[in-house]
């Protein structure tokens, strides 16, 4: 039922005879004392209000505590009230003074009218007015432009005063590097003014970037607050504030909604601003002579960058795809000169802003993370073509299933109409008195909840077009990096076209101080992982020499990417080479569950390692990984990525470097494979030499017949083979 239809029933009844579910909606804008015991009283007397109606029931108590009026996007409660009411959770609300349900004109009608639509009358108590009542809206709508109205006087008082300080040359704003703010003046800060002097000296040479110019003060010994270097944000606020020169400036901002708090920046020739022939209320910390140069300085450089903006070259193939996970900053590229050529080095901006000791991360050469990415498009193109067949019939399913929906949502519809038109009769009956008060309400509350359920059912719907876009768009992107030929990217021609085509973004984890994870986030979908590891000297490419020199002796691997693999080994091809060198052949065998039943057929238990999910060729209606092998049965065990993990394990063979024996249980970081961070874990003695190991946390993919070492800070405690690593129970 509307609220214009309430209003057509209330002119044979009385609102007070209507069964009501009420809610109140209570707000101060302070959290003072005195407003607290005014939120309490309101949101009694609210509760009283609607005790006194017999036929009314109260519900729920919305308030917000010290929030302003001007906006509802911070007034946590109110949204919420919104929520309800559209939910269908109470039938009429109480409030107090229309300016307590919003200062902001628009926004308060176009709340007012939200719950009109959703047939919820208003009673603004101490206004005595309310919006079932048609003589009303007039009244409500002055009420509210003047609620607005005083929020603007209230606004301009405070810019009144903020001018009579200016005007009075009292400085304004926080503290400011180089002086130290008494009275409303400014006096110079003799402790760190010979930082801010030294920043203009040797920007307005022209000889320093930003970042050389944050080194050089960082060595001199000056820090911000935290003890860190000075961010180049602030030496740029610094160099371009006209108070350091000896001029006052003020009206640098405008406000433009005094509602949503949005501002604008006024150019400089609409800025308040004078110098301060005295001094005595803002002393010049630099000449105007210096202040100029290194602004002038400033100003080049700028229009050099806004210059080179969006302009694509080869080293910003990657620009806003790589990711440091130490701590969520993009990679930036940087140009090394190394023999003659140009190595591009991309490198956390975090730690180019905030120094060496801010993360652990490492430099990526483009020429070592190009080879990374053609084998993960030739990972991909492998299975493409039967991932492209599969979203196509997953979006051809889903486009049935929208036409299906649609035809659903119709019906639902007509039924929720056909609802409302028969809690229209039972209003009418109960007017009329063809019903009493209990069979009016049992009736109303079977519809309610018929009228609940195919609501909830239509809401399920709702995104179903949507979904089908999202697929249409994946089937699009996958039809894109199909597109790029594997030839011509291996002959270099990996581009920014094919980098946004093919990649979302690369998470880049250090796991040491040499060796980095990377994720590759394809855009289809796909995740790829690869590790990346660093050499000493390394410049991200093999040197032309060494190559020359591989092919005159006829290594097939002369002109082969650069890798840390094994480099002899043709084509990668490790079974084919065991098999040709050793003379043993390793058959095809069963691939078991973790129950031990047969799934399928693998190549050779040789050819799968622990925690592999690509290669297996099984459909089981999840993604399965190997987790075991038994090479004397010829079988391969998968399962879930759960059963991966491991909070303990066993280890034999233990070889004692720091101590003589263990003894006791000890605190150790272990390592179980080489290319893993330390883990936290606790070590105990156990029979026949051997060791248990409990990790902190459980452990992915721990191998036996592998290495297990233990360290103690940078000393290692000790090694041995591990013989038994049982899965934690999840």
């Amino acid at each position: 039922m509307t609220i214009y239809e309430l209003r057509d029933l209330l002119e044979h009844s009385d609102i007070a005879d209507l069964p009501l579910r009420c809610s109140t909606y209570s707000r101060v804008s302070t959290e003072k004392e005195t407003q607290a015991a005014s939120l309490h009283n309101m949101t009694d007397d609210f509760r009283d209000y609607i005790e006194r109606h017999k036929n009314w029931t109260f519900v729920k108590a919305f308030i917000d505590d010290g929030k302003s009026g001007l906006t509802t996007k911070k007034r946590k409660d109110f949204l919420n009230l919104l929520a309800a009411g559209a939910a269908g959770e109470y039938d009429l609300l109480v409030t107090g003074e229309i300016s307590r349900f919003g200062r902001n004109t628009m926004e308060g009608l176009q709340n007012i009218q939200y719950l009109k639509d959703k047939g919820i009358p208003v009673i603004f108590l101490y206004d005595d007015l309310n919006t079932y009542d048609t003589d009303c809206d007039i009244q409500i709508q002055q009420k509210l432009v003047d609620a607005e109205n005083e929020s603007r006087k209230i606004s301009k008082r405070v810019k009144r005063g903020h001018q009579k300080s200016i005007q009075k040359g009292h400085v304004l704003g926080c503290r400011m590097w180089g002086y130290k703010k008494v009275n409303c003046k400014l006096e110079i800060d003799e402790k760190t003014a010979p930082m801010v002097r030294r920043i203009f000296e040797l920007y307005a040479t022209n000889q320093y970037s930003m970042k050389e110019i944050e080194e050089i003060i960082f060595q001199e010994g000056y820090r911000n607050n935290n003890g860190n270097r000075l961010s180049h944000t602030t030496m740029s606020n610094i160099i371009t504030n006209p108070k350091y020169k000896g001029y006052f400036v003020g009206g640098k901002v405008k406000v433009i909604d005094i509602f949503n708090k949005r501002q604008k920046f006024l150019p400089e020739d609409e800025w308040l601003m004078y110098k301060d022939e005295d001094g005595t209320t803002v002393p010049a910390l630099v000449s105007e002579e210096l202040w100029q140069a290194a602004n002038e300085v400033f100003k080049r450089r700028s229009i050099d960058v806004k210059g080179r903006r969006n302009c694509s070259t080869h080293k910003n193939i990657y620009t806003g795809k790589l990711y440091c996970t130490e701590d969520g900053a993009p990679y930036y590229c940087k140009d090394v000169h190394y023999k003659g050529t140009n190595v591009s080095k991309w490198l956390c901006s975090h730690k180019i802003n905030h120094g060496t000791a801010s993360c652990r991360s490492i430099a990526i050469y483009e020429s070592e993370l190009n080879p990374i990415i053609l084998d993960a498009f030739r990972e991909f193109s492998k299975g493409a073509d039967e991932i492209l067949a599969t979203y196509l019939e997953q979006y051809r399913q889903v486009m049935d299933d929208t036409a299906h929906y649609k035809t659903e949502r119709e019906r639902i519809a007509k039924e929720l109409s056909s609802i409302d038109e028969k809690q229209d009769q039972l209003l009418d009956m109960k007017v009329s008195g063809d019903l009493t008060l209990d069979e009016f309400k049992r009736m109303m509350d079977k519809t309610r909840a018929q009228k609940a359920e195919l609501e909830k059912a239509l809401d399920s719907m709702a995104n179903w077009e949507e979904i089908a876009e999202q697929m249409e768009a994946q089937v699009e992107r996958l039809k894109r990096a199909l597109s790029f030929k594997l030839e011509d990217l291996e002959d270099g021609m990996i581009n920014r076209d094919f980098v946004d085509n093919f990649i979302k973004r690369i998470d880049v984890t250090p796991n040491s101080d040499r060796q980095i994870s990377l994720k590759i986030h394809l855009l289809t979908g796909e995740i790829v992982q690869k590790e990346l590891e660093k050499i000493k000297g390394r410049t991200g490419q093999l040197s032309k020499e060494v190559r020359e020199i591989a092919e005159q002796l006829g290594f097939c691997n002369a002109w082969k990417h650069d890798s840390q693999d094994i480099c002899f080994v043709p084509n990668g091809d490790y079974v084919k080479f065991m098999e040709q060198y050793t003379g043993k052949h390793y058959p095809a065998g069963a691939f078991l569950d973790l129950e031990g039943q047969p799934v399928g057929r693998h190549c050779g238990a040789v050819r799968y390692t622990l925690g592999q999910r690509k290669g297996l060729g099984l459909a089981m209606g999840e993604p399965v990984y190997v987790c075991g092998k038994d090479m004397a049965a010829n079988t391969v065990t998968v399962g879930p990525e759960n059963a991966l993990y491991s909070s303990m394990l066993l280890a034999e063979d233990m070889n004692w470097i720091s101590i003589p024996q263990l003894k006791q249980p000890m605190r150790v970081k272990a390592k179980t494979r080489y290319r893993q961070a330390e883990q936290w874990a606790a070590v105990y003695p156990e029979q026949h030499g051997r060791v248990r190991l409990e990790f902190d946390a459980p452990q992915r993919a721990v191998t036996v017949g592998q290495a297990v070492v233990l360290y103690d800070g940078d000393v290692v405690v000790g090694g041995g083979t591990i013989c038994q690593a049982p899965p934690t129970k999840r």
